[in-house]
């Protein structure tokens, strides 16, 4: 039996990367709404906490080992791998700062499963989605946290980032 997780996996593997239509379609729309959202609520993040880019692509042992790190007013973020088909490698992580610490961060602090597993990436991307304003935005946040994560929870690996809508 195929889960949720799988079907959404399989979809994203057959999502269209519109990133080299510039003719502002929706798509593109989508995530250039999304990064200059990321943007601003990165800036506010980094006044309250202090934030450090790392190299290493997996910065926190455990998700646990994250929520006491933001806790205390702190945050490392990964700058690896940061090739994205529209984004500057700067986006990218803007984009990691918000959904790690107003996804993650806020699904725990509200009491949900919020570490690596599908479920709490499932109830990070809820949380991080309150705090968007553009439904295109939106969008893409569901194909970037569900679709990403359920391709690398199902095959093992993340599947190359794409411009594209679930």
């Amino acid at each position: 039996m195929q889960t949720l997780m799988h079907v959404i996996a399989r979809l994203y593997d057959q999502v269209v990367d519109c990133s080299d239509n510039p003719e502002g379609n929706t798509e593109r729309r989508a995530w250039t709404n999304l990064a200059v959202e990321s943007a601003e609520l990165a800036s506010q993040i980094r006044r309250t906490h202090q934030v450090v880019e790392s190299a290493d692509s997996q910065p926190y042992a455990t998700a646990r080992a994250m929520f006491a790190d933001i806790a205390r007013g702190h945050f490392v973020v990964s700058t690896a791998n940061c090739v994205h088909p529209l984004w500057t490698p700067e986006q990218n992580v803007d984009f990691r700062i918000v959904h790690d610490v107003l996804g993650h961060y806020d699904a725990h602090l509200s009491g949900r499963v919020a570490d690596f597993s599908w479920e709490g990436e499932v109830n990070a991307c809820a949380a991080h989605e309150t705090h968007v304003f553009s439904i295109l935005a939106r969008r893409a946040i569901l194909t970037e946290c569900l679709g990403q994560a359920a391709y690398a929870l199902t095959y093992g690996h993340f599947g190359t980032q794409k411009v594209g809508l679930l």
